[in-house]
């Protein structure tokens, strides 16, 4: 059995949808409606309505930038972030506590490894606390591996 050509199936399917114009017997012949309060647009100005999109340029590109910064992450399948969060949930009453994380930076596109003190541990914000030189706010979700760092 054939399938007609994707051309054939939009016109029948046009044919369906558009054949029955009865429900519109009574506006079909009258003239176009012109307004009496404004003026016609100028064509020239037909485009201008569609200027708000012209704040999506750029947006593709930004997108794009984002893409290629992600495509170093490696996403981690579910046992590996059970792994991540049986051991979080055995350090947090431990807390506050040498640890040493290696993450996801978001911004520069790399795994990152600091060692700092774990301050709060937030599993509902899904979020990490360490100290440092700096305070770190670490999405748990990229974090790939915690390491309790001994005492000397």
């Amino acid at each position: 059995m054939n399938k007609p050509a994707p051309d054939q199936q939009t016109a029948a399917i046009e044919a369906r949808l558009f054949k029955d114009t009865s429900a519109y017997q009574d506006i079909m012949d009258l003239p176009r409606p012109v307004s009496k309060h404004h003026w016609p647009l100028p064509a020239a100005d037909h485009a201008g309505q569609f200027a708000p999109f012209a704040a999506l340029t750029g947006y593709h590109q930004l997108i794009n930038e984002v893409a290629e910064r992600y495509s170093h992450k490696n996403y981690p399948d579910e046992l590996s972030t059970k792994r991540i969060e049986r051991k979080l949930l055995a350090i947090k009453p431990l807390l506050p506590l040498r640890l040493k994380v290696e993450y996801f930076n978001g911004d520069s596109g790399y795994y990152e490894t600091i060692a700092g003190t774990a301050t709060q541990l937030d599993f509902r914000r899904g979020r990490l606390m360490l100290t440092r030189k700096q305070e770190w706010d670490l999405i748990i979700a990229n974090l790939r591996k915690v390491t309790v760092v001994t005492r000397k």
